[in-house]
């Protein structure tokens, strides 16, 4: 997938993330963006995206200015979003720095010139279709008859179709339907005998471009889906080496051997799993205190048993919102 330049690249990222379930989707002003590109919002997470649309791995420098943009916006979590990869050193900062890394991205697009061809197609047919109902109203020409009401009911309602149903699979593929049951109908309606023979393969092209169309939707919908779950691979690949970026800091806490078990996503932020030898709630409770004392986001820190507990971590703009559903 070829793009003009990285501004089309952002624009086409920030699309992707609209129908993945982002909200207040929003380009940053491409001077002054502090490293940040795009500004999302999901499950009560902001986050701030770098896109970098590149023919090579992307390297450190990205990872930094995410990092620093992220902070300067106040996001909480910091992305750099590619269609490559990364290098090595890339993933190894990203790790320390907690920025999250999405590899394999490449949003579909399309031309705005064939968008306009089909539009100019669509609505010349719409104008023909309505032309045709008021003739036959007011000049009785062609004919009223059962069978030309419905080409110009096809030839309306394909069109309308076609124009605000242009995002939609299945709207299009009804549309391209509706334009071919029409060419069959004119063959044999008195639209045969008015229009040369030359010009009734032309109403062919609009359920031609329409499929066309059509496919090309269902290809960026899977290439999407496969992006999507890269994507989502890259997530929990970070939040994996988030909890075990935690192990030490817990060790040292509790004076015991911590080991990480598993990271899930919750509603207010991230919850980590640990295992330990022994797990005391008096040493939980003053561990959690100091960790809440020294760092950025509200820490939380859960006894199961004996030997296991969690820690949740609650970006800053979500504590009070945890607070009230407890």
């Amino acid at each position: 997938m070829n793009y003009q330049d990285g501004f089309e690249f952002e624009h086409r990222c920030a699309a992707f993330l609209k129908t993945k379930g982002y909200r207040k989707v929003s380009v940053t002003p491409p001077s002054g963006d502090q490293g940040i590109d795009v500004i999302a919002y999901k499950s009560g997470v902001k986050y701030g995206i770098q896109c970098k649309y590149y023919s090579a791995p992307v390297g450190n420098k990205a990872v930094q200015e995410a990092y620093s943009g992220a902070r300067f916006y106040d996001c909480d979590r910091a992305v750099v979003m590619t269609n490559h990869t990364f290098t090595k050193a890339a993933r190894e900062l990203a790790d320390k720095l907690e920025v999250e890394l999405w590899e394999h991205c490449s949003p579909g697009r399309e031309t705005g010139k064939f968008r306009k061809l089909i539009h100019a197609f669509l609505f010349l047919f719409l104008l023909a279709g309505i032309a045709a109902g008021a003739s036959m109203q007011i000049f009785q020409y062609p004919k009223p008859s059962l069978l030309n009401y419905l080409d110009v009911f096809l030839a309306v309602t394909a069109s309308l179709l076609g124009i605000f149903g242009w995002r939609f699979l299945s709207l299009n593929l009804l549309s391209g339907a509706l334009y071919l049951i029409l060419f069959f109908l004119l063959l044999f309606s008195g639209a045969a005998k008015i229009l040369p023979s030359e010009v009734l393969p032309v109403f062919l092209l609009p359920a031609v471009l329409l499929s066309g169309h059509a496919i090309f939707l269902q290809r960026q919908k899977s290439s999407d889906s496969d992006g999507q779950d890269s994507t989502d691979h890259q997530r929990a690949l970070s939040n994996q080496n988030t909890g075990k970026a935690y192990t030490r800091l817990l060790s040292q806490g509790l004076r015991s051997k911590v080991q990480f078990l598993s990271s899930e996503e919750a509603d207010y932020g991230e919850k980590f799993l640990y295992h330990i030898d022994e797990c005391s709630a008096k040493d939980l409770a003053l561990l959690e205190k100091e960790m809440n004392r020294s760092m950025k986001d509200h820490y939380r820190l859960q006894r199961i048993n004996n030997s296991q507990f969690y820690l949740h971590r609650i970006p800053k703009k979500n504590k009070k919102n945890q607070d009230s559903s407890d």
